[in-house]
């Protein structure tokens, strides 16, 4: 395999026509650049640099060996350079569901953009089922959705265990009709809520419906009614509802995060940050 490294010395040596000055220009010992020329010589089965002296001259095989290593040279300085144009000027699109975006990704992000200042982000809060239409459609490059356990399977994925809850002063798990607070139609969780009361047959009734994450807390707090969310989001004023309340666990769902199928450089290094920094999710 041809060494990157060794094409420069022996392109050095080739346009400078001396062992010194290619080494001095590498910035190697004359020895070593010899070595690698031998070396290269070896692996190709040909004499590649004749000498006269102390100068050096390309052979015919050298001649078109290094019409090749000019042009291997010169992608991998492109690919460098678009590379680190990419990772210092890139823009990145990004998907998270409401409850995820100011509490963890946020900050990440904010750190992230520390280190490589001139990246732009656009972060779009949003249902899943929303983001997973935008994802698949091209628009994002990086997505979390909240799914079932094993719906997709993404780029590394968390649990997210799940808990029935009502404020500690309301009771409406209590009641004959049981008020529930949920998302709007296709929000996170609203099927689940209302396939188990179905599967119990018990009554309910949907007593405040909403977009918005922070409005159906607002609503439990106040004591509209149960409603069913992720544990970590419980609260001191909450009672969590267990079987002996009548209200089985709920199997657990998971956050997936997906990066499109062909990431930039940038995006890949981002999802790689935010695994990094979900390792306490």
């Amino acid at each position: 395999m041809l060494d990157p490294h060794v094409l420069r010395s022996f392109i050095a040596v080739a346009e400078l026509k001396s062992f010194t000055k290619a080494a001095n220009k590498v910035h190697l010992t004359q020895s070593t650049v010899s070595q690698q020329i031998r070396k290269l010589e070896e692996d190709l089965g040909c004499n590649l640099i004749a000498r006269e002296g102390k100068t050096a001259f390309t052979t015919t095989e050298g001649e078109k060996l290094l019409l090749y290593a000019k042009r291997i040279c010169n992608l991998i300085e492109e690919a460098e350079e678009n590379i680190k144009i990419d990772l210092e000027y890139g823009f990145v699109k990004i998907g998270v569901p409401e409850d995820i975006a100011s509490s963890f990704i946020a900050p990440i992000l904010a750190e992230f953009r520390k280190k490589y200042p001139k990246i732009q982000f656009s972060i779009i809060s949003g249902i899943s089922k929303k983001l997973w239409e935008s994802f698949q459609s091209g628009d994002l490059d990086i997505v979390f959705i909240k799914q079932r356990k094993g719906e997709t399977s993404g780029f590394a994925s968390w649990k997210e265990p799940l808990k029935w809850i009502d404020h500690q002063k309301a009771n409406n798990y209590l009641q004959e009709t049981v008020s529930i607070v949920a998302f709007s139609e296709n929000g996170l969780y609203r099927n689940e809520m209302i396939n188990y009361f179905e599967e119990t047959q018990r009554k309910w009734r949907i007593s405040y419906e909403s977009s918005s994450l922070a409005s159906l807390i607002s609503a439990v707090n106040i004591g509209f009614g149960v409603t069913l969310l992720p544990k970590r989001l419980v609260m001191k004023e909450h009672k969590i509802l267990t079987a002996k309340d009548g209200f089985r666990s709920i199997e657990d769902f998971e956050l997936v995060l997906h990066v499109g199928s062909a990431p930039s450089t940038l995006a890949k290094e981002v999802a790689a940050d935010l695994v990094k920094s979900f390792k306490n999710y």
